[in-house]
This record gives structure tokens, C-alpha cells and sequence, in this order.
């Protein structure tokens, strides 16, 4: 549940439009213990619950893995039961946002370290696995 919170916040505060315009962002925990010991945690604030999440979306959710080179980033993206095309990607500065619309949409914002260019300088997919490099460019 924390784990989720968080999460969300992240995801408000990396979004130009999802800022809090004007308002001051209030979040808050309380804790306590019921009769058998076991903590309870409950949240308060400005900030909006987390929908309940589907039993079995791990088959929509692709697996990202990032490797910074010298003058590349490479990019493995892994698509079990994702048909390629559907995978949508768009770099702004130093991130790269993916998506697949839907009925299951899915949203990753990954940051970067570097920028890179807009368009990888290699693509290549194979068995479920798709692999891009990005180049580097100048900040």
C-alpha cells in the first residue's frame, strides 16, 4: 500500500499537467495496531487513492532494463504476449516515455541520465525481446 502511494506521487509530480496547481500537496500516514499486534496504515491528504489493481496484468506489463554506455543507451524492453507494434515510445529530453493503448493501457516515464536522440540508432526484435540504442547527444 505505501509502496503504492508513493508511486502515485511520483507519477503526479513527473507530469507537468498532474501538478497540484496553486494547492499545497498534503499526505499523511497513521498507524496503528490491532488486537492480535498486526499494524494497520492508513493514509490521509490532497493526494488521490490508488484504483484497485487487476489480479493478473503482469502478461501487458513489459520489463524495461536501462544500460548506460559511453555513447549509447541501450534499451531492453521484454514483450511476452505484446504484440510489437502496440508499444508506443517518446523521447523528451532525458526521458523516454513508453505506453500501449487499450483496454489495458499501460504507462512507463523512465529517466535518463543523458539526453538522447528522438529515433534509436538501432531496433531489433527478436522472440519477445526488443532491443533499441539510443545516441547520445549534447546537453
Amino acid at each position: 500500500m505505501l509502496e503504492g502511494i508513493l508511486g502515485q506521487i511520483a507519477m503526479d509530480l513527473a507530469e507537468p499537467d498532474m501538478v497540484y496547481r496553486n494547492k499545497k500537496v498534503l499526505l499523511g500516514f497513521s498507524m496503528v495496531f490491532d488486537q492480535h499486534g498486526r499494524p494497520r496504515v492508513e493514509s490521509f491528504g490532497t493526494i488521490k487513492p490508488l484504483p484497485a489493481r487487476p489480479e493478473n496484468t503482469s502478461a501487458a506489463r513489459p520489463l524495461i532494463e536501462i544500460n548506460e554506455l559511453s555513447g549509447q543507451i541501450d534499451i531492453t524492453v521484454e514483450m511476452k504476449n505484446i504484440n510489437p507494434e502496440n508499444l508506443k515510445y517518446q523521447v523528451i529530453e532525458k526521458k523516454i516515455i513508453f505506453s500501449i493503448p487499450g483496454d489495458k493501457p499501460f504507462y512507463k516515464l523512465v529517466r535518463l541520465n543523458s539526453n538522447i536522440q528522438t529515433q534509436p540508432a538501432k531496433k531489433f526484435y527478436n522472440n519477445g525481446i526488443l532491443e533499441l540504442t539510443f545516441m547520445k547527444t549534447q546537453e
